[in-house]
């Protein structure tokens, strides 16, 4: 049997041994228990004590990551080596969340800057939508974006929307995630094109459902504002020149690395 068989056997005991009892009495017979099965981190308080597992279940939880080489694989991912073996990429999330003067690099190609630079741009767009300095055909404000995605493009965005929309949105936030038509005509239902704002976002730029809704929403704009629509588009992907190709301009393109994404 091998250590990393040993430790799911230890932690499958200790699981079942947690089952059988009450976390009440976890709570007596280990007085540091709210201690050490609690944590402060990035703004966020986790406390795991009520929980149905013991101090001697954590610490078989430990030693099963160490026997299965977890701090080995964080270390390599956070060093941007390719850990996405079949693609031979990096996945490199955590140089998206890095503070400013953080120093990632992809495959040895630092990526820190570029990040920085990217985070810039979208800010400042997103202000100038919200501000109105960046403003819809003929000068009006926007007053709706329409995102469109599918998988980890949509849902991400829509997570943080739902979580964090104020009562009173001065600006209408709709989805298109499904390749169902219903969905990106009830997300483009009742809206002025002259003052909405469509947001593609795709990898490759070639999501089959991406694309369709995107089509879609783009060719709706288009029979309302003529030549005007593609200043409607704004396109995130890791092909910006097929994002520019389809109509969405350089200045509204949003590019990342291929090494932000699944798989």
């Amino acid at each position: 049997m091998t250590d990393t068989d040993q430790a799911w056997t230890h932690l499958q005991r200790e699981a079942k041994a947690a089952m059988a009892g009450r976390i009440v009495d976890m709570f007596a017979a280990e007085p540091d228990r709210l201690a050490r099965l609690t944590l402060d981190a990035a703004g966020l308080h986790l406390d795991l004590s009520k929980q149905a597992w013991s101090l001697a279940g954590l610490d078989a939880a430990l030693a099963l990551a160490e026997a299965s080489g977890v701090e080995a694989a964080r270390a390599r991912l956070f060093a941007g080596e390719a850990v996405n073996r079949s693609e031979d990429r990096a996945v490199l999330h955590p140089a998206l969340r890095a503070p400013d003067g953080a120093a990632f690099a992809a495959k040895g190609e630092p990526v820190s800057s570029e990040v920085e630079a990217g985070r810039a741009k979208m800010r400042a767009f997103a202000e100038g939508v919200r501000s109105g300095a960046v403003s819809g055909a003929g000068g009006r404000p926007y007053r709706a974006v329409v995102h469109i995605g599918i998988g980890g493009s949509d849902l991400g965005p829509r997570l943080v929307w739902e979580a964090l929309r104020p009562l009173d949105a001065p600006i209408d936030l709709r989805f298109a995630g499904n390749i169902d038509g219903a969905e990106i005509a009830h997300a483009l239902h009742g809206l002025d094109p002259a003052q909405t704002l469509v947001v593609a976002v795709s990898k490759t730029f070639t999501t089959q459902e991406t694309m369709a809704n995107a089509t879609a929403a783009r060719d709706w704009l288009r029979a309302s504002l003529g030549s005007d629509a593609d200043a409607q588009l704004v396109a995130v992907s890791a092909a910006p020149d097929a994002a520019a190709a389809f109509g969405v301009a350089h200045e509204r393109v949003f590019a990342f690395r291929d090494w932000v994404g699944g798989r």
